[in-house]
């Protein structure tokens, strides 16, 4: 393809570069899929993980009151309490 382009090879060219497209999109549909239901198991590891932390926290804080730990809340968003028998808002 030297020089000009007749019209059919345009619209040939024009054509295959649809079909590669059409390629991609499917191939991200995929991908986005795949990454959308890995999140979601992610996600729900997370609170299980979370859940589990939980109750050997408080089952430790049962055994052991006097040491007066403060538990976990799961968050980076709350203020810093002062006072650890004071509950996190």
């Amino acid at each position: 393809m030297g020089g000009k382009m007749t019209a059919q090879e345009h619209i040939d060219a024009i054509g295959a570069a649809i079909v590669k497209l059409e390629a991609i999109t499917e191939d991200l549909l995929a991908a986005s899929r795949e990454v959308e239901r890995l999140a979601i198991k992610a996600e729900r590891q997370s609170r299980r993980v979370h859940f589990l932390q939980d109750r050997a926290q408080r089952a430790f804080k049962e055994a052991y009151p006097e040491d007066n730990i403060v538990l976990f809340s799961g968050g980076n968003d709350k203020p810093p309490v002062d006072d650890p028998d004071e509950p996190v808002p």
